[in-house]
């Protein structure tokens, strides 16, 4: 462990920028830190409350698979199972006007917009008591999907509550839903088993390959479960009630529908759905190549000559003079709780690179996030600022990373998993529950000699906002 930074952030003072920065005060030795948040955070909306519905068995469950550590039974195999009918969709559309980015429904008033209706195979979708319950015979699969409109996004976060009942069964959501040259369905589905494991799959060209499979255990198996699929470009992230199961790669990067998935493995399965959101996580993706800063703010920090500014196809943060420590984020201020956080950055000078998630300040001027970097002597530490005070969390040895070099930094987090990846090599994860929202950017700290300065370079910045709402 290198640098404990908690007893050096002691004096702090007040700038009124909206960038989150920190410029003044203090002696030349310590580090300061100021932040001025351009909006109080916004906490986001509960995931755990209590369920609107009570999902009644229907049948009433005569089997329950004991866990196993075998995996399950690709969802399609080399003869493909038999698709339901899908049942019509009922006329029962809102007259008002449906934004064709991002949906979100609780099933209070009906099933709109998707489907609902029976088929002579015994398959149903139907809403009981705010509930979309999906009712699958043995050997059967389907994919209810929102229509009129679609929600055609290529990029995207879709969020469930989804609970069992019946017999042995697969449940989930799926994204990037449409059909190839030659008619196939192709799309990503990642959902849970009843026996409490969990799996990925991406359909194509009329079959299954299963990307992600997780044993039961890796997850609390509740009566409603809330499952979270994020797409964004060729990588996808799968959690369950807020613990991250698994990161993978989709090979079919086209525009598609988001909806549900469920299948019987044994007996009739019915799965209920108390709600379902999906929208673009995407909060900015960022390259400087055209010399313009985006959704960050640039300028002069301070009289010594520190600034932020777009030089050659990247953000320069540079700092001089006195120690001190910056983080700078998107304006206006958009704070949230579970997301990702992503920049290829390097560091000239004495001091730190890095990212910042979940930061804030309170009313006193203290500041708070959780704070991962890579330092001049080529370690790479991970902390919890609350208050302006510094808890170490993971971190790795000097010499691991070339501090000039550029480097792909990735901070992830959901609910209290914290996850750190550097040149997409794993660096480590924390389980941590101090800090629950806030904003999220990039961070420069400065703690070289006062006649020295600091150069640290961002190349481009990707923030997703993957809470659940």
């Amino acid at each position: 462990m290198k640098r404990i930074l908690a007893h050096r952030w002691t004096v702090v003072c007040l700038m009124t920028i909206t960038l989150l920065l920190a410029a003044c005060g203090g002696s030349s030795e310590e580090p300061t830190s100021t932040t001025v948040p351009a909006t109080e955070p916004i906490a986001a909306a509960s995931s755990t409350s209590e369920p609107t519905a009570t999902l009644e068995p229907s049948p009433s469950p005569t089997y329950t698979p004991e866990p196993t550590a075998t995996p399950r039974p690709a969802i399609s195999t080399g003869s493909p199972r038999p698709i339901a009918t899908r049942p019509p969709v009922e006329p029962t559309q809102s007259t008002e006007p449906v934004p064709t980015d991002q949906l979100a429904i609780d099933f209070t008033d009906g099933a709109s917009p998707f489907p609902t209706g029976t088929a002579d195979d015994g398959s149903s979708l139907e809403v009981t008591d705010g509930v979309y319950v999906v009712s699958m015979p043995e050997g059967y699969w389907m994919n209810p999907q929102p229509s009129a409109p679609e929600l055609v996004l290529r990029n995207g976060t879709v969020s469930v509550d989804v609970a069992f009942a019946g017999g042995e069964g697969f449940a989930g959501v799926l994204g990037r839903h449409a059909f190839d040259a030659d008619g196939n369905e192709a799309f990503l589905v990642c959902g849970i088993y009843t026996d409490g494991s969990a799996g990925c799959y991406e359909f194509a060209g009329g079959a299954a390959n299963e990307t992600l499979f997780v044993e039961s255990g890796a997850f609390e198996m509740r009566q409603f479960n809330t499952l979270t699929l994020t797409i964004v470009d060729g990588w996808y992230a799968f959690d369950v009630n807020q613990r991250m199961l698994g990161e993978g790669q989709i090979s079919h990067e086209v525009d598609g529908n988001w909806g549900l998935y469920v299948q019987s493995m044994a007996g009739t399965v019915a799965a209920g759905f108390d709600w379902f959101t999906v929208r673009n996580p995407t909060v900015t993706s960022t390259t400087f190549d055209s010399g313009s800063p985006g959704p960050f703010w640039t300028g002069t920090l301070d009289d010594a000559g520190s600034a932020v500014e777009v030089v050659e196809g990247a953000l320069a943060i540079t700092m001089t003079g006195a120690n001190q420590w910056y983080f700078v984020a998107p304006t206006p201020a958009v704070p949230f709780n579970d997301g990702l956080v992503e920049t290829v950055t390097s560091v000239e000078g004495s001091g730190a690179t890095g990212v910042i998630a979940r930061a804030s300040i309170d009313e006193n001027g203290l500041n708070s996030g959780y704070i991962c970097e890579i330092n001049d002597s080529g370690a790479a530490d991970c902390y919890v600022v609350v208050a302006n005070e510094w808890t170490y969390l993971f971190g790795s040895e000097e010499g691991v990373y070339d501090p000039t070099g550029a480097n792909l930094m990735t901070l992830r987090i959901t609910g209290t998993q914290i996850d750190l990846s550097i040149n997409s090599q794993h660096v480590g994860s924390v389980d941590d529950s101090t800090l629950t929202t806030g904003e999220w950017g990039m961070y420069s700290l400065f703690d070289g000699d006062p006649t020295s300065r600091l150069v640290n370079r961002y190349d481009s910045i990707l923030i997703m906002d993957t809470s659940v709402y």
